[in-house]
């Protein structure tokens, strides 16, 4: 995949965890207390400027109470 699609996908991802942070209304201090993170981490991730990994991307959607499934955008017309 082109270095540029995956950054969008990353944008993508750090857009739904910052919807869903704010739903629940969670600021990103308090959601970065909840992942063991700091809060400029999650800023990071939410505007997709940070690559993390599976474990964190479980930590978050736990903490937002959703399934991981939801945070990760439609990927089914990417090619390997």
């Amino acid at each position: 995949m082109k270095k540029s699609k995956v950054l969008d996908k990353r944008k993508e991802i750090g857009i739904i965890i910052a919807n869903a942070r704010k739903a629940k209304g969670i600021s990103q201090t308090k959601l970065a207390l909840l992942v063991d993170m700091d809060r400029t981490t999650i800023s990071k991730i939410e505007t997709g400027s940070w690559s993390f990994g599976i474990d964190s991307l479980i930590s978050i959607s736990q903490a937002l109470d959703i399934d991981v499934i939801r945070i990760l955008p439609n990927t089914k017309n990417i090619q390997k």
